[in-house]
């Protein structure tokens, strides 16, 4: 318990932090920044949400150097713009051919909010994260007694080492709010070599937090397309998030149980948003004027303005198929050298996987509402076996579950015979 004295001392630190007569403080193993912005921009990860004051010389440096580095990558990187709480755009297109081709001149005035988000492409044949680098970074995260302190192990490694998803879930579950994962994710963004697996990440976050990492990151990634029900935002001004919605139109064409709800589109900055019905006529102008279909038979063109927010609905038919690209994931990791993932299936904590000696079979330990089960899966098919069948079995069975949640050790690698 730090007291009266030092809450009060507290208090007027954050009086001061948000009148912006200090920029940070921290404290060991503390550290408090009420507007979760980033300070600096790294080169190498410049991912993170900036509030920047520009008034402020340090915040309008900080402004140019994103302005660069959105045109050294030529892609849409600012997402959730907003100039004194008003929504604004900053497409690629306009920072770099705006002002007679000169750029985008940013005001002299004004508090700046974005999200920026960009990607790194590994080389061909880059692999992940060594094993046993990961197992002590993990390690490492554990034993940090903060989310704010963990974000920042995970920034220094991602400066040194590409990950792919199945890391990338296992990191995610070090975190105990739903804020530190979803800023964790967009630090990771930039360094996944498989990101069209990303969806796999789903497994840890909330509904909540899925939804606003549509914001940031953008559906074109965030996308489940074995499961696609659920609330989506498109930003039409972006054209990752027109394909986007392309691509859920596809799906829904496909899908006789698919249907959009819940439509509210906002032409105009700064507009009010409208609510629209599905297939009414407003609708289809929105899909396009022309209303012609490509070979997919998906629209050939979409708005090209304003942001888009919807409900996807369908009969949940993927679930089979993630849990057969999980055991595909496990199917990688080696016994001996591969960290595992942890997934919270039903109720319990994470779970890893661990290849086992019997051709074609294998076997991921779970812990839910139940008790053990598991999911076994030969020759393409997919069945799951009770707490009370697997103890039927006729020969041992060797599952690697990680400990309780809760616990200093929590999410490393045990082995238990059964």
């Amino acid at each position: 318990p730090m007291g009266d004295d030092a809450v009060d001392i507290l208090k007027e630190l954050k009086a001061r932090l948000l009148n912006g007569s200090i920029r940070k403080f921290s404290m060991d193993n503390c550290a408090f920044d009420p507007s979760r912005r980033q300070l600096e921009v790294d080169s190498h990860n410049p991912n993170g949400y900036y509030k920047l004051d520009l008034s402020d010389e340090k915040d309008t440096e900080i402004c140019k150097l994103l302005i660069s580095e959105t045109k050294r990558r030529k892609t849409d990187a600012w997402r959730n713009e907003k100039l004194n709480n008003q929504r604004i755009t900053l497409t690629y297109r306009f920072i770099h051919d705006s002002n007679d081709d000169k750029g985008w001149v940013p005001p002299t005035e004004g508090i700046l909010e974005v999200d920026f988000c960009v990607v790194n492409h590994a080389e061909p044949g880059t692999s992940p994260m060594d094993p046993d680098d990961f197992r002590i970074l993990t390690r490492v995260m554990e034993n940090s007694s903060s989310d704010g302190g963990r974000l920042a192990m995970l920034k220094q490694a991602c400066n040194a080492y590409y990950l792919d998803v199945s890391q990338a879930l296992t990191i995610l579950f070090k975190f105990a709010r739903d804020s530190a994962r979803e800023n964790a994710l967009v630090i990771m963004f930039a360094h996944l070599i498989d990101r069209k697996n990303l969806a796999l990440c789903h497994a840890a976050l909330s509904e909540r937090s899925r939804f606003n990492l549509h914001k940031r990151i953008g559906p074109l990634y965030m996308m489940n397309r074995s499961d696609p029900a659920g609330r989506y935002w498109f930003d039409l001004f972006k054209r990752d998030d027109q394909r986007a919605l392309r691509m859920l139109l596809q799906l829904k064409r496909n899908d006789p149980t698919g249907q959009v709800l819940d439509v509210h589109y906002t032409k105009e900055i700064g507009g009010l948003p409208v609510q629209i019905e599905p297939e009414s006529e407003t609708w289809s102008i929105l899909l396009g004027s022309s209303g012609s279909e490509t070979a997919m038979g998906t629209p050939e063109s979409v708005a090209t303005q304003g942001i888009l927010e919807l409900t996807y609905a369908c009969a949940r038919q993927g679930a089979s198929a993630l849990k057969l690209a999980l055991m595909q994931a496990f199917e990688k990791k080696d016994a001996g050298k591969g960290p595992g993932i942890g997934v919270p299936w039903g109720g319990g904590p994470g779970v890893t996987g661990r290849k086992k000696d019997y051709p074609g079979d294998e076997e991921v330990g779970r812990r839910g509402s139940h008790g053990i089960a598991r999911v076994t899966s030969k020759e393409g098919v997919t069945r799951a076996a009770s707490k009370e069948g697997a103890a039927k079995g006729s020969r041992p069975e060797i599952l690697v579950i990680n400990s309780r949640p809760g616990t200093r050790d929590s999410g490393a690698e045990t082995q238990q015979g059964l």
